[in-house]
């Protein structure tokens, strides 16, 4: 509406910028991040008020971020820097758009790029104190930089970033140990890698890079020729109950040592728990080859061909094939054209329904029919994936599953794979994803108690996430509510009616006066509505639907005359056909309740 007025002068520049800076936010959190994009680009052309442009570009950044457009994502964080008062107080418009987090951001996008010099410049710029500053973000900037000085290769500076980490003690310090003891082995420090490695499997409660240390224990011992304490460091890793994740490199590794221990019978055994149990991993190529020389080498070439035969194997000279096969495949999709991708994998999985690349071609089969927005395909080709051994796909295929089949309203399958999810999730973050979409699956199968108790794990494990918290909360408020348990969600709601999520304090704000109407609190709830309609520019559905429940309140308080008015210029004047038709059927149940009156009163 706005860019068809004909007078262009700079207060129509001004409010074209404010205006379409507000809807693009709204874009970004329905998830439509091309919209928005768009929108910002509008923002950005009218450039009237410095703030709007600094966050405008901010968020562009941002979205180029997540795009994978990297280059775009820096110079938008530095347009947005070139400003330093603008970029200030552009926080003020969107509290994230500070420029320690631009920093971070650009950080993260020149290690993409793999410009690594230019990443830990950006991330030693985000650490710095300033106007909003955030401790939480300059600790990760330390990491970060931390792990740009890693790649670069300047293991003296990455060292001292990560004790920088360890000493804060945070929620990565274990990673950073972890990344220290890697240096340390480097530097060819392997006693002090190996004690701090140590520290991580002594831990208590267990630390989640346990296993990654004792795996890692282990090859500097096969390293340094020590192959019967590697062989014993790796037991647990292939010890049930150990988590699959380092099973196959394990066994692998276990089947190394007792080779060079001249222990062939135990090598085999070794070698054929990778194939045998470890089908979809990286490893069992490897294994194939490793007991292909073994057979060999101990005249045994007829247990070879059994036990290719044993575990549905391609002939041996059948392997260049099927490696060829899958490579036709994946040149396609890493060329981004996805549908002859499909068709490429499709034709390897009849080809060699039991290859060694098959967990691989239906994890990638699954990726180019999302990208195709074939979903229910995606769904069924992640599935084949988690039908399959564990492996380094899996965790991803959970997580992609679930997400695609709760976009597509498959709450029950989407709770599944969230759920196995969590249980495969080895950071934060990932458990955070697991338990807002159990919470968002529970409440769309309207399992509101399962719901709600999600809600209160979600806030437990998004501590400093505010979005998610916000989430949990407005999720809690909304399942108790749907129980008839108000007293209980009114003050959720009520801490929901001040959150920076538009969207989230308006639809809140409207059930508080929804609440109080409830309970009779008929001047309590007028007031709520008419406060809800002030403060929820933006957001029209829900001004319309407080209107539509102030003329609820009218008829409780038989205002007849200015509900039927209220009523009367709704049906007039919104666009939205739900509402209107709400609203035509109460002002006919008015006029009925007039009429009635009416007739009462002649009597």
């Amino acid at each position: 509406i706005l860019q068809n007025v004909p007078n262009h002068d700079a207060n129509y520049r001004r409010v074209l910028q404010k205006a379409a800076y507000g809807y693009a936010m709204q874009q970004m959190q329905n998830g439509d991040y091309t919209s928005a994009d768009q929108l910002l680009s509008t923002s950005t052309e009218q450039a009237e008020d410095p703030q709007y442009l600094a966050a405008a570009n901010f968020w562009k950044g941002d979205i180029a971020y997540r795009n994978q457009r990297f280059q775009e994502a820096i110079n938008y964080s530095q347009a947005y820097l070139s400003k330093p008062d603008a970029a200030n107080r552009a926080a003020y418009i969107s509290s994230p758009a500070t420029p320690q987090h631009a920093y971070l951001n650009m950080g993260y996008a020149a290690m993409k790029l793999e410009d690594f010099a230019a990443a830990q410049d950006y991330f030693a710029k985000a650490q710095k104190t300033g106007n909003n500053y955030s401790s939480a973000i300059a600790g990760t900037a330390v990491l970060r930089e931390a792990d740009a000085a890693f790649m670069r290769k300047q293991y003296g500076q990455a060292i001292a970033l990560y004790d920088k980490v360890i000493a804060a003690n945070g929620t990565d310090v274990d990673y950073a140990r972890f990344q220290k003891a890697i240096l340390l082995g480097l530097q060819d420090k392997d006693n002090d890698k190996i004690n701090l490695l140590q520290s991580l499997i002594n831990r208590t409660p267990a630390s989640a890079y346990a296993d990654d240390a004792r795996y890692e224990i282990a090859v500097t011992q096969i390293d340094n020729n020590k192959y019967q304490q590697a062989i014993t460091m790796l037991q647990p890793l292939i010890t049930p109950p150990a988590s699959q994740k380092f099973a196959a490199k394990a066994w692998i590794k276990t089947g190394f040592a007792y080779q060079q221990l001249d222990a062939d019978d135990k090598a085999i055994d070794a070698y054929r728990h990778v194939v045998t149990d470890y089908p979809s991993s990286e490893e069992r190529s490897a294994a194939l080859e490793a007991l292909k020389s073994l057979y060999i080498e101990n005249n045994q070439p007829a247990a070879y061909a059994q036990m290719l035969q044993d575990n549905n194997l391609p002939a041996a000279d059948a392997n260049s094939l099927d490696s060829t096969f899958y490579a036709a495949g994946e040149a396609q999709f890493a060329s981004a054209k996805y549908d002859k991708a499909v068709q490429s994998f499709e034709q390897y999985l009849k080809t060699y329904p039991n290859g060694a690349f098959a967990v691989k071609a239906h994890y990638y089969k699954a990726e180019s029919h999302a990208q195709l927005k074939d979903y229910k395909s995606a769904i069924n080709e992640y599935n084949a994936v988690l039908a399959a051994s564990w492996s380094e796909y899996s965790e991803n295929s959970a997580r992609r599953a679930a997400a695609l089949a709760l976009q597509t309203g498959d709450f029950a399958t989407a709770l599944r794979d969230f759920q196995l999810f969590r249980n495969t999730a080895m950071t934060q973050e990932n458990l955070q994803i697991a338990y807002s979409g159990m919470l968002q699956s529970s409440f769309g199968l309207k399992d509101y108690p399962t719901a709600a108790l999600y809600a209160d794990t979600l806030q437990s494990v998004a501590t400093g996430n505010e979005a998610l918290t916000t989430e949990a909360t407005f999720y809690k408020a909304q399942s108790l509510m749907l129980q008839n348990n108000v007293d209980v969600a009114l003050p959720l709601y009520q801490q929901l009616a001040s959150a920076k999520n538009s969207a989230v304090a308006a639809e809140s704000r409207y059930h508080i006066a929804e609440i109080l109407l409830q309970q009779n609190k008929l001047k309590d709830a007028e007031n709520a509505a008419g406060q809800n309609i002030q403060q929820s520019a933006g957001n029209d559905y829900w001004i319309v639907k407080s209107y539509i429940l102030l003329s609820d309140i009218l008829v409780k308080e038989k205002d007849y005359f200015n509900a039927k008015a209220t009523l009367q210029s709704i049906v007039k004047n919104t666009k939205n056909a739900e509402l209107k038709a709400e609203a035509t059927k109460k002002l006919e149940a008015l006029k009925a309740l007039e009429k009635k009156q009416s007739k009462l009163s002649e009597e």
